[in-house]
């Protein structure tokens, strides 16, 4: 697999994965030099897959509070409202 920085212009993905032969990953961040491109157009310069930090970084943001929380408070009894439950992995 290949993992291209900082491409800047959907051009310059054309023609890449026919040339390599191997998947490419294209690199999707908030923070990075690469524009956030859609899944359609990655997928009309036939691109095999992307990768985007945002899920990560929410979550990361979404603990921070929490620690921030249990720090300032003593305990995260505040922070639970704004959680998931755990849900079943059975079809029931």
């Amino acid at each position: 697999m290949i993992f291209p920085e900082a491409i800047t212009e959907l051009a310059m993905y054309a023609g890449s994965p026919a040339a390599v032969r191997v998947p490419i990953l294209a690199n999707i961040t908030e923070f990075g030099a690469t524009p956030l491109y859609t899944v359609a157009e990655l997928r009309s310069r036939t691109w095999h897959r992307a990768l985007s930090a945002t899920a990560f970084r929410a979550m990361n943001k979404a603990a921070l509070k929490v620690y921030e929380t249990v720090r300032k408070k003593g305990t995260q009894k505040d922070s639970s409202t704004t959680c998931r439950r755990a849900m079943s992995c059975t079809n029931s």
